[in-house]
């Protein structure tokens, strides 16, 4: 029996979705466990080379190289708040120095020249002033020799939809909850990428998720508005193509807490919502038999980014020992459906690719036998790995990731990265997610990992200097709600030891 059905996600570099199913259950104790022992945290290992992996230029392209994106003709149905182009891997101060030019003639003629505003998301543009029917802009690099790049944008009355912002807000808020664990930045919600997910929402209750893949369109159906989640994220404002999309198919309505708990516990939804480069998104749903939650993604080249992105991370508590396995493209292939240790995934956001991988994982007493998915292979870009444990992890057991590869940067530079961290599993399958609902309330819900199924009537414990100060039950929905006064962080732990830190109130 599905509680519900097939989950999805996409970048501008490849296509992926998951589907998630009933799937096993690991027995567990009926009473909260005891915290796992604290021990320590260690920072990355990363072995920094040369000036381009430095706080100041993380993978930066040489000064003589630039990478536009530049978009096709497309059409809108809702005009860009920018007239702009975005880069990847070129420094916003080295920008400023290229004498870029960008010209935009609308239907009431060339508008005058305006000084370029060089945004933290490698956006170079200026703001609309006004609607038109139709734009074309044309971008100018001479200093790099480059041909001038052009195109339009041809305006389409049509009637916007009304996006659950509520909903999306949410999201956002349980995403930033996590993000915030790993150091990175908070997730701003963005009208234009929820326009575009709810667009996108509706033509998959209409049309099914088969018309003619979860991601896709068809031009001739009911609803379109872009082939691909870029073109629609373009259509409804988004100002670049530099977009992705990841989501959910339902036949009921599912909390954000689940729905986000689901895509993290996956191999390629995950790094498309931990991308250091993410810095907006969106929302849209609908209900019915080809019910769906998708959530629309921008991104961008930031200015510091770390020397890797892992999850999970560095000294992670309670994390669950077992993943059942309903992605696809599928990381385990042949896998569909059957239970594996949970996955570990690693992104190097500076690096433009990874050779000579090599990623294992291992505890005190002996290595484990991993699968892993190589940079480039299925969903993965050049600069990801992962691998998934053969075997259901034990409980309670700390465990050591080593990774280790050949990385060439944005600038050419290459050399031997290597890293390594330590984890912790807790006592059963299940993935815990808290998240402050308002500066007095933590929410919290408890499901297996990778089929999403919810535990009810799971005792749950929150503790905070390793005292317990709130204890409670999920409801037959799997979330409990608790009031909890004072900042700092915390440790949220069900029955089994499997938990979730939460950090400091921002």
């Amino acid at each position: 029996m599905k509680n519900h059905t097939v989950g999805a996600g996409a970048t501008a570099v490849a296509l992926a979705s998951v589907t998630f199913i009933a799937g096993s259950y690991v027995s567990r104790p009926a009473v909260v466990g005891e915290q796992l022992a604290q021990f320590s945290r260690p920072r990355l290992n990363a072995r920094r080379f040369g000036p381009f992996s430095t706080a100041n230029n993380h993978g930066y392209e040489s000064p003589d190289a630039i990478s536009p994106v530049v978009p096709g003709p497309y059409r809108a149905f809702a005009g860009p708040p920018w007239y702009a182009v975005q880069f990847i891997g070129d420094a916003p101060r080295q920008l400023a120095r290229d004498d870029l030019e960008i010209a935009v003639r609308t239907s009431h003629g060339r508008l005058p020249n305006e000084s370029l505003v060089y945004l933290p998301s490698d956006l170079v543009g200026y703001p609309r002033r006004a609607p038109a029917s139709s734009v074309q802009v044309q971008f100018r690099a001479d200093r790099f020799n480059r041909p001038p790049a052009a195109w339009t944008v041809g305006m389409i009355d049509r009637r916007l939809p009304q996006p659950p912002e509520a909903y999306g807000r949410e999201l956002l808020v349980v995403l930033n909850a996590y993000r915030r664990l790993l150091g990175e930045g908070a997730i701003g919600f963005d009208r234009p990428l929820a326009l575009a997910a709810e667009a996108h929402a509706g033509y998959l209750a209409e049309n099914g998720y088969r018309a003619p893949s979860f991601h896709e369109e068809d031009p001739g159906r009911l609803g379109f508005s872009g082939k691909y989640p870029w073109d629609r994220d373009l259509a409804f404002g988004w100002p670049s193509s530099l977009a992705g999309e990841v989501g959910i198919e339902w036949n009921h309505p599912m909390r954000p807490a689940l729905v986000m708990a689901s895509l993290i516990d996956t191999v390629y939804h995950r790094l498309d919502l931990f991308s250091d480069n993410l810095y907006a998104a969106g929302a849209g749903r609908s209900i019915g038999p080809s019910g769906a939650v998708v959530l629309d993604l921008g991104y961008g080249y930031l200015s510091r980014l770390p020397p890797a992105v892992v999850y999970p991370y560095p000294g992670q508590r309670g994390v669950a020992v077992a993943w059942t396995d309903l992605e696809s493209p599928n990381p385990m292939p042949g896998g569909f459906g059957s239970q594996y240790g949970y996955p570990v995934t690693v992104d190097v956001p500076t690096a433009a690719r990874l050779s000579r991988v090599a990623l294992t994982l291992s505890n005190r007493r002996a290595p484990v036998p991993v699968t892993v998915v190589r940079p480039g292979s299925s969903a993965l870009s050049g600069n990801q790995a992962a691998m998934v444990p053969d075997v259901v992890l034990d409980p309670y057991t700390v465990y050591t990731v080593k990774f280790s590869a050949e990385a060439v940067y944005q600038d050419g530079h290459q050399g031997r990265l290597r890293l390594q961290w330590k984890f912790a599993t807790g006592g059963a399958d299940l993935s815990v997610v808290a998240f402050r609902a308002s500066p007095d309330t933590v929410q919290v819900t408890v499901a297996q990992s990778g089929n999403g199924i919810v535990e009810a009537d799971q005792p749950i414990k929150i503790c905070r200097h390793g005292r317990t100060i709130a204890f409670g039950k999920t409801d037959r929905r799997g979330t409990a709600l608790f009031t909890v006064a004072g900042g700092g962080p915390l440790w949220v732990v069900a029955a089994g030891g499997n938990g979730m830190r939460l950090a400091s109130k921002a």
